[in-house]
């Protein structure tokens, strides 16, 4: 009966790098519009973050996204991320997920 319980309340997870926190401004441009956001996480493959936005990413539209380090440094992570997921969290927040065209260590390497 325990066993039963404890694999019911086991979570799912799908993803195939762990996420780390993460808090930095960001912004991400979707059909020639620029908007802003605030990462949540980041893993080896793709970003997590909040926006609120005029237009609400669609799962499968590509979009650019640069990190905005600090008032002077920015880091225009991939010009073709992939959202995967847009979720409301209500009063017009959104939480999004983005999977990179490429990993983190690639654009660093490179």
């Amino acid at each position: 009966m325990m066993i039963h319980a404890l694999e019911k309340s086991v979570v799912c997870e799908r993803r195939q790098h762990p996420r780390l926190g993460f808090d930095c401004p960001l912004r991400w441009c979707a059909d020639g519009v620029e908007q802003t956001g605030w990462t949540h996480d980041i893993s080896e493959g793709g970003i997590g973050f909040l926006t609120r936005a005029a237009s609400v990413p669609r799962p499968g539209q590509r979009v650019g996204v640069v990190l905005d380090l600090d008032e002077e440094r920015e880091w225009t992570v991939d010009d073709q991320a992939t959202v995967v997921r847009c979720e409301s969290r209500g009063r017009g927040l959104y939480s999004v997920g983005l999977r990179l065209s490429r990993s983190f260590t690639d654009l660093v390497d490179t």
